[in-house]
């Protein structure tokens, strides 16, 4: 595989770090982080396998080599190194969260519910604060997928409450995709004027961390203003949008679109059709 300007220069400074550290060069362990920050995940895997055989098994090895096979497409052989690191590393939440992730990937959400709830049961008070917000996110995300989404929506308002106790975790944007997931479990249960509240928290997550809103977003806000029948924002704000996005809120706005029931079934062929181009690039 080639490998891009970029991530040769993060490989080679990876090395000249190491080097200036200790005249023994690099250990696999850095080889292997450096592989995976810059995208080479085979590389990353040859070497966290070669840190493993020569450390005895380092924990570290095997949550960079689950993290390679997840990026990879291999869920369940994520899983069999996650499970390993979150033995050996008990207060780091990372490897059981994005284990109960891999079991979703590969289609097990019961193991994926399993997981979470076993690692809030028994390891939640040893997490730092960002570990204890993340497992009740991944809670509400394991949830969502099943279709509990009044539990999702208490999880991820719980994620946010723990958010809110470190200003550092409130500023950044790691509480963004919490009030983006909030505002989607509300949306799936009805409540639109909680959702849109939800969304627009999102929105300003992202503007703090200085990223501008998608427009893919910006339509989601449009639909939320119609379903709160605000009908006034909705179209200033469908004004401002390209075309093809344009096009579509006037099928709301011009009746075309004459119920919440055909307005869901419209967003889900969406999802669909948006789904399947992103699987077909």
């Amino acid at each position: 595989m080639r490998i891009l300007p970029c991530r040769r220069t993060l490989l080679a400074l990876a090395v000249s770090l190491a080097w200036i550290a200790g005249c023994s060069g690099p250990s696999s362990l850095q080889m292997a982080e450096a592989a995976y920050q810059s995208g080479e995940y085979d590389s990353a895997i040859a070497w966290s396998t070669k840190a493993i055989d020569k450390d005895s098994g380092a924990a570290d090895a095997y949550l960079i080599r689950g993290k390679c096979y997840e990026k990879k497409g291999q869920p369940m052989r994520a899983v069999a190194d996650f499970e390993v690191a979150r033995v050996e590393m008990p207060d780091r939440g990372e490897p059981a969260f994005r284990q109960a992730k891999c079991y979703l990937a590969a289609g097990r959400p019961v193991d994926a519910e399993t997981t979470i709830n076993k690692a809030l049961k028994d390891r939640y008070k040893g997490y730092s604060l960002r570990d204890q917000m993340l497992a009740h996110a991944v809670q509400g995300e394991v949830q969502m997928a099943v279709g509990d989404y009044p539990r999702a929506s208490e999880s991820f308002g719980t994620a946010l409450n723990v958010a809110r106790t470190s200003r550092p975790l409130e500023a950044e944007g790691a509480t963004g995709i919490l009030h983006y997931n909030l505002s989607r479990a509300q949306f799936e249960q009805g409540s639109y004027r909680k959702s849109r509240e939800s969304f627009q928290s999102y929105l300003l997550a992202q503007k703090r961390t200085g990223d501008r809103p998608r427009e893919q977003d910006l339509y989601t806000l449009t639909v939320l203003h119609f379903l709160c029948e605000d009908i006034s924002a909705s179209r200033n704000l469908a004004a401002t949008l390209s075309p093809e996005y344009k096009a579509r809120a006037e099928e709301i706005l011009s009746g075309e679109t004459f119920s919440v029931g055909a307005l869901y079934d419209l967003k889900l062929k969406q999802k669909q059709s948006e789904s399947a181009t992103d699987s077909n690039p």
